[in-house]
């Protein structure tokens, strides 16, 4: 367990009353990555304080081994262990993996590896704990990593968790009948059961039909909750070893409004629902009792008609704050100065594009003016340093596009210096890049990715263009590594098997694919049909797939008239 770690509320001694069968249900939340990227993700803690805070269950925590080990499938390595009672994950009830990432399902199957669970679902009777998953990730397309798991929650924590736990420890979790239990469940309303679903694939490798083997729905709707009035969003555990260091995390929106094509949280998080300034400004001050350091989290944190207020009330506790990027047009000249008086060193964007035509293209309404005059206003207020996001790989992107994005780096660095000029402060710029994955639930859900040679060569091109200029620096993902997540983003369940592969030789995915009979590029490379059927259409999101389609048609009609 970390060293060093406060709870807002006391979870683990509160009384639950006599479990059927001593303890209550034995409940272990997992993050399937290291404690401290765990210990930073609010769904992961959320989840986990709901679990705790149901009565006669105990909930516990696990993550990831650290350090890594080499070997977790084929050699023998050591149990993963709860962190409350130490407790191997093969003596629990339930465990429930919270995936915010697909590239962490492979450290899922180490998890089931070293613990002694059989990584099928299948292949587990009722001596096994039931495993469930829920998160972003398998809320977008959970079907390459479903022959692994026995149900999924479809949806926000806060609807579901109360309907799954009741249920389980009602019906005896592991002691129970597995069939049962998972009929049960999947008459809830947002869990999916994969072996409840079977595919067929037509003779060109498509999905040709997708649907329910038992008489149940056919479709599964994400749950979210309607109103989040009257509800506490923060971390209930706040540690130093964490990666964001001794840091209350509290969300105070959900669902984007602004809705580029490439990005899937204004349909993951939709409708958009920003929380009551009291209910934040109640969690900021509880909190507060515990550190100084507050992030305030959402896709669209700028957005919220509370947050200069929100500031000052973080400002007036003596608290420093942290916020994800934001967005040109919505930070004020009274909000940049609060952020300076509130500690804050780094200013971050997302132009996403080195040039306003593919800004405009992807629906990122953005100019340079607009990103300029910001850089200008917070270079001047003491906020020194810019981390900029950009996506290489995007429609329509050419070489011109390519070299805007070093272009746009050096207009930065330099309206810093002229801000700051006899200030003694330079700051730096930071510019992240990252190649373009096209998403489920996207408009772009129909487009190929970008060869990995392509974005090698425009990732190199960037770096060329800016090495040796002081004050700007240049991290990347690896294409390679985009490739992997767009095959566990994009794929069906014919995936698993590379999945599986590449955690028996240790992570070695050229094997896997080396392996297996399944293409990857198949999931990767390929442009949809457009009247395909995807893995993930029998996710009922909320969205009209006709409408996604046209959007695209009218990016490609965009690009193709230049």
């Amino acid at each position: 367990m970390s060293s060093y770690e406060r709870h807002l509320i006391e979870l683990l001694g509160r009384e639950r009353g006599p479990g059927p069968y001593g303890g209550g249900l034995l409940t272990a939340v997992i993050y399937p990555n290291r404690y401290a990227v765990g210990m930073s993700n609010l769904g992961f803690l959320s989840v986990f304080a709901r679990a705790a805070e149901t009565f006669n269950v105990a909930a516990e925590r696990a993550f990831l081994p650290e350090p890594v080990h080499e070997s977790t499938l084929k050699k023998a390595g050591k149990p993963v262990l709860t962190l409350e009672s130490r407790r191997g994950l093969r003596e629990m009830d339930l465990l429930l993996f919270s995936i915010s990432f697909e590239n962490d399902y492979l450290n899922v199957l180490k998890i089931l590896g070293l613990s002694g669970i059989a990584l099928r679902s299948r292949a587990r009777d009722k001596g096994y704990p039931l495993i469930g998953a829920g998160g972003a990730a398998v809320q977008i397309n959970p079907e390459t990593i479903s022959p692994f798991i026995d149900f999924f929650a479809l949806g926000e924590g806060e609807e579901l968790m109360p309907s799954i736990m009741g249920l389980i420890r009602d019906m005896g979790g592991r002691h129970g009948d597995r069939r049962d239990v998972l009929d049960a469940l999947s008459r809830i309303e947002g869990i999916y059961v994969p072996e409840h679903f079977e595919a067929t694939y037509d003779g060109r490798g498509r999905l040709a039909s997708f649907g329910s083997v038992t008489g149940g729905r056919d479709r599964v709707t994400v749950q979210r909750t309607a109103d989040l009035a009257g509800m506490s969003l923060c971390s209930p555990i706040v540690s130093k070893d964490a990666e964001f260091s001794d840091m209350l995390l509290v969300e105070i929106e959900r669902g984007c409004p602004f809705g580029c094509a490439f990005c899937v949280a204004s349909a993951l998080y939709a409708p958009v629902r920003m929380r009551p300034e009291g209910d934040i400004v109640s969690d900021v001050d509880t909190g507060m009792t515990l550190t100084k350091t507050v992030g305030l989290l959402g896709p669209a944190v700028s957005s919220h008609p509370g947050l200069i207020r929100i500031l000052e009330r973080i400002k007036q506790g003596g608290g420093s704050v942290g916020l994800p990027s934001i967005r040109t047009e919505l930070l004020t000249d009274e909000g940049i100065g609060l952020l300076s008086a509130l500690s804050v060193r780094t200013l971050t964007i997302a132009p996403e594009a080195g040039t306003e035509r593919v800004r405009r293209i992807i629906g990122k309404t953005m100019s340079d003016e607009e990103i300029l005059g910001l850089v200008q206003r917070a270079a001047a207020a003491g906020i020194t340093s810019v981390r900029t996001y950009f996506l290489v790989g995007m429609p329509g992107q050419n070489d011109s596009d390519i070299q805007a994005i070093a272009d746009l780096a050096k207009r930065i660095r330099h309206t810093i210096i002229a801000a700051t000029r006899g200030g003694g402060r330079t700051g730096r710029v930071t510019v992240s890049l990252t190649p373009l994955v096209p998403k489920p639930h996207t408009p772009l859900q129909w487009m190929a990715m970008a060869e990995r040679k392509d974005l090698s060569k425009d990732i190199a091109r960037i770096q060329s263009a800016l090495r040796g200029i002081g004050g700007i620096s240049v991290v990347f993902e690896p294409p390679k590594w985009s490739f992997i997540q767009a095959l566990l983003a994009r794929g069906d369940r014919r995936v698993a098997d590379i999945l599986e592969s590449a955690a028996t030789h240790d992570e070695d995915w050229n094997a896997a694919f080396r392996e297996t009979p399944v293409n990857p590029d198949f999931y990767v490379m390929r442009e949809r049909d457009e009247d395909e059927l995807f893995p993930w259409d029998f996710i009922d999101i909320g969205l009209d797939k006709k409408k996604l389609l046209a959007r695209y048609q009218r990016i490609m009609t965009k690009i193709r008239r230049g």
